[in-house]
């Protein structure tokens, strides 16, 4: 499901026009902005009273990463538009997804200077196409 998320992600035109850097866990220091990290909060299988259904809904969190505020929003706005959608990527087939929640940071880092970030949490439902 990893590698077909962030396929879609990188697939969706909205979200491709304003960022290209889309990772699992780790964003280089010196990797240039806007980016976008994900990383699994909770692994949830669906289930039905005659056992696993093969259909899953996991939380994932998404952190938006950029030195202009205005920016942010506007990947924030495309982000939340892709997964909204249904898609079909990397062998995966992805309902819409339920954004449950959102944080906003700001640090200031050496030599950059500020950088603005966007956690959002959203539950991923997808099963194998």
């Amino acid at each position: 499901m990893e590698a077909a998320l962030r396929a879609r992600l990188l697939a969706d035109a909205g979200l491709s026009a304003l960022v290209q850097k889309i990772s699992w866990l780790v964003r280089a220091q010196s990797s240039a902005l806007p980016a976008i990290t994900l990383q699994k909060v909770t692994l949830d299988r669906g289930y039905t009273y005659d056992g696993a259904s093969g259909f899953r809904g996991e939380t994932v969190q998404f952190d938006i990463w950029s030195n202009d505020d205005e920016m942010l929003l506007q990947i924030r706005g495309a982000l939340t538009a892709a997964l909204e959608k249904s898609a079909v990527a990397g062998g995966v087939t992805f309902s819409p997804s339920f954004l449950n929640s959102e944080r906003q940071t700001v640090e200031d880092v050496a030599g950059v200077g500020a950088v603005f970030r966007i956690s959002l949490d959203a539950i991923v439902w997808w099963q194998p196409s």
